[in-house]
């Protein structure tokens, strides 16, 4: 029987030798301004060869970056240099393409005769071997052309990435560079130690590839000690990804600081293959975040600044405005001018919201992960979960306020009395908090969207996994779509809350109905709770209470009766699902029955479809990492 090696073992291999002779892809150092090793691309298709693959092709040290496989190479009107030995990349084939048929089996064909043709899905993806020739080991291609000098400043472009990513640097404190996880923040030297501007940005971007590692972002294990052989396959995955941001922004890459990890590596490949394909693909996710730090941020302001909603309401503005007898010059100048007025007032919104966001990331600084419960949690029956922290008198409960890409906007400060406080100007649109941390929220099996942080807590505590909380009713809609294009594969459960006390006082319930807009915008179901009898209900023996009465009655105190507050007062302490676990009569096992029954009956209808998916996923992302 044969005994190949898998590609794997073979590429890990190769990779051991060149780390003891010094000579691995991420080993080489190039200067700016000097021509890089670049990276792996397929001529005809103008894709850059990805994770594995590409230390792979790097690895057999050809100056030319173009690699292809023969049948490629013909196509371009060139030959395979006869007696060249190819190199073997893998990728997988998740796809086919079939000749249609018809219910006999009979072949169709288009208006022109020819056979038509669909891509099917494999039942069972196929992971396949294809052999790529260099560029330098074939005859009849064009000499390679260098890309076009940037016309930007690598030097501006990389601070423009630092300030995209809203990471913490502090600079001076100390003589070395790191990234502590425990405060979330990257400490360097000050930028007059670095020889040049180059290195202390090369040095930065590093730096900031250990910070894409945090919980909130690409969730890697960061907890383990200095000089380790797990803290050295961490230092692998920001080294490989400095390499490829070195050479896309053309800042340089110098690993000498890292030499010190080479016999780690070496360990760590000798002892597991794998390390180095799982290796290359955390590299590719880290050089593809940071790199889209910029992206986002663009797209951010370019949304700003060209908001889509700003010509509809300078429209309706003016037409709501008493510009009855104005002639149609003086009708544009109004639109132009109320038009400019709404553009103006929505960047500085998304500056300052930057300019807090920033903020409050410096405020983490001097919070404590909470490790007991605050009085607030004490009050509300529920216990300290991950990614929650508290002052350091332990009173204050504060609550990290994300995006679904993991930035943090702002924080939920909530005092022991249960007030709760945002810093002015932060945005709250579309955040949320995962209770138990985003980590914990990509392995639920399904999306849990309350309200509050009480009751998304309480709702996690019931079911056994992290839930989400939307902040407020109004915010539900969008949050659920945010998570929902996130997670598209996972049922969503809107838990909402059943305001009926202001059914009463305003003619309408906030909690339900946006709870189910959320609900129809993410094909989702709507979970109120269910309280005892007269528990959320106004007697019908009183007199009713209309929006017309309540208004009246804060005008002067006395249109409604002391029976009539204290019938709203009850409603109003039952509306979510931790006023039915705390305070109501049915209690906990009311909200067991309420919430698991129906959580747990979505997940099992979605289970077949759902194993399916957690078969592909990984080699889904596998695919990522095959030929150009």
């Amino acid at each position: 029987m044969g005994s190949h090696k898998p590609f794997y073992a073979t590429v890990a291999d190769r990779l051991i030798a060149q780390l003891e002779a010094g000579t691995a892809p991420w080993q080489k150092p190039w200067k700016p301004g000097e021509s890089p090793a670049q990276l792996p691309v397929n001529p005809v298709s103008g894709k850059h060869y990805q994770g594995i693959n590409m230390l792979q092709l790097m690895g057999h040290g050809y100056a030319d970056p173009r690699w292809m496989t023969r049948k490629q190479a013909q196509s371009l009107g060139a030959q395979v240099r006869q007696g060249q030995l190819g190199t073997p990349i893998q990728y997988w084939k998740f796809d086919e393409e079939l000749v249609q048929t018809d219910a006999q089996g009979r072949v169709l064909l288009d208006a022109l005769g020819v056979p038509m043709k669909e891509m099917v899905p494999l039942e069972n993806p196929q992971l396949l071997i294809a052999t790529v020739f260099n560029a330098e080991q074939v005859d009849g291609l064009p000499p390679v052309q260098l890309g076009p000098q940037p016309d930007w400043s690598p030097v501006e472009r990389a601070e423009k990435i630092l300030k995209a990513s809203g990471a913490v640097i502090v600079h001076g404190e100390h003589n070395r560079a790191f990234y502590r996880p425990e405060t979330d923040s990257i400490h360097l030297p000050a930028k007059a130690q670095f020889a040049t501007p180059d290195n202390y940005y090369a040095v930065a971007l590093h730096e900031l590839g250990h910070w894409t590692g945090h919980v909130f972002r690409l969730d890697r294990d960061q907890s383990q000690p200095y000089g380790s052989t797990g803290y050295a396959r961490e230092e692998l995955r920001a080294e490989i990804a400095s390499m490829m941001l070195g050479e896309q922004l053309g800042i340089g890459h110098d690993p000498a600081q890292h030499a010190a990890y080479v016999g780690n590596w070496i360990r760590a490949l000798r002892d597991d293959p794998l390390e180095i394909f799982q290796a290359a693909a955390d590299a590719e996710e880290i050089c593809e975040y940071v790199l889209g730090l910029e992206q986002q941020q663009t797209l951010q302001q370019e949304q700003a600044a060209v908001p889509s909603t700003v010509e509809e309401a300078a429209q309706r503005l003016v037409a709501a405005a008493p510009n009855r007898g104005l002639d149609p010059a003086a009708k544009a100048r109004l639109l132009a001018l109320t038009r400019a007025q709404l553009l103006t007032g929505t960047i500085a919104q998304a500056q300052a919201q930057e300019q807090t966001a920033a903020q409050v990331l410096r405020q983490m600084l001097e919070l404590l992960p909470a490790t007991q419960p605050t009085p607030y949690m004490q009050a509300k029956g529920i216990s300290p979960q991950s990614g929650v922290f508290t002052d350091r008198t332990g009173r204050d409960t504060c609550v990290p306020v994300i995006d679904a890409k993991g930035k943090q906007w702002s924080l939920q400060t909530i005092a022991a009395d249960g007030s709760q406080h945002f810093p002015p100007d932060s945005r709250k649109e579309g955040c949320f908090h995962a209770v138990g941390g985003m980590a914990a929220l990509a392995r639920a099996p399904a999306l849990v969207i309350g309200e509050s942080y009480a009751s998304a807590a309480s709702l996690s505590q019931t079911l056994g996994f992290a839930t989400v909380a939307a902040l407020d009713a109004g915010n539900l809609p969008a949050v659920a779509q945010a998570l929902h294009a996130k997670f598209p594969h996972k049922p969503v459960v809107i838990a909402g809350d059943d305001d009926r006390h202001l059914e009463l006082t305003r003619g309408s319930n906030p909690g339900k109905t946006k709870a189910q807009e959320a609900a129809k915008l993410t094909g989702g179901t709507v979970l109120l709770p269910i309280f005892g009898p007269g528990e959320n209900s106004y007697p019908a023996g009183l007199a009713a209470i209309t929006p017309q009465a309540w208004r009246a009655h804060q005008r002067t105190g006395d249109a409604l009766s002391a029976p009539q507050l204290a019938a709203l007062a009850r409603m109003q302490g039952k509306t979510d699902f931790n006023d039915l676990a705390q305070t109501s009569v049915l209690g906990q096992d009311g909200m067991d029955r309420q919430v698991r029954g129906v959580v747990r009956g979505l997940i099992d209808r979605q289970v077949q479809q759902q194993r399916a998916q957690r078969q592909l996923a990984p080699m889904q992302r596998a695919a990522r990492l095959g030929a150009g």
